[in-house]
């Protein structure tokens, strides 16, 4: 027998209460989530599950019983679940790096291509808006994301379908630490972008500002 069958229910039910756990605040919250709670959630199951593989690959294993087996059975036992735990470390590790990679990278680009407004975002589809299209252009400090409906979340970028008090469901496309937005009312809907800092946004609220300005005169 290689797992002490007690010791692996204990650990696994324990890990499954805390994933559990992290459920029910998620569907708790709903509606009042803050964008960086889902990152959070993310980071500690992930974290619970690296430590359940290692508990599972140490702590459960069980030692063989006095006079079963022989001295090379043992010896060849050994270096396979060696092996094992190993490979679950690989294996994690390459989760974390690919799901670190997403969450805390990404990038927003506003730029004025004649009569349009392009918007390109990372890991999520880009945006045209035609700047006969847009009805106003203002400038909003300390807006609160919201709620992601249907995006992207990470700690560095926003992008997608969010909902709040202010605009209701709204398209986003933002650095998330930087809480100011250039605001388009467009025919279709409420545009919100920004820039990494709150110079690079008011840069960003002018530049928006003239070219719709310019297609009105």
């Amino acid at each position: 027998e290689k797992y002490d069958e007690k010791k692996l229910c204990r650990i696994t039910g324990a890990g499954m209460a805390v994933i559990t756990g992290m459920l029910f605040l998620l569907g708790a919250f709903e509606k009042n989530m803050p964008y960086w709670m889902p990152m959070a959630f993310m980071v500690i199951i992930c974290v619970d599950i690296v430590v359940m593989l290692i508990l599972l690959n140490t702590k459960c294993t069980a030692k063989p019983k006095e006079g079963t087996g022989t001295a090379k059975e043992l010896i060849k036992e050994k270096p396979r679940m060696t092996l094992a735990k190993k490979g679950s470390i690989v294996f994690t590790v390459v989760i974390f790096a690919v799901a670190g990679f997403f969450v805390f990278t990404g990038d927003v680009q506003v730029k004025v291509n004649g009569d349009t407004i392009e918007i390109q975002v990372s890991y999520w589809p880009d945006k045209n808006i035609d700047i006969k299209d847009i009805e106003s252009v203002t400038y909003a400090e300390d807006v609160p994301s919201g709620r992601r409906t249907n995006g992207f979340g990470g700690a560095r970028l926003l992008a997608g379908h969010f909902r709040n008090s202010e605009y209701g469901d709204y398209l986003l496309y933002a650095y998330a630490q930087c809480s100011d937005r250039v605001v388009m009312e467009t025919a279709s809907g409420i545009v919100a972008v920004n820039g990494k800092t709150e110079k690079e946004t008011k840069e960003l609220y002018d530049l928006l500002e003239n070219s719709v300005m310019a297609e009105k005169n």
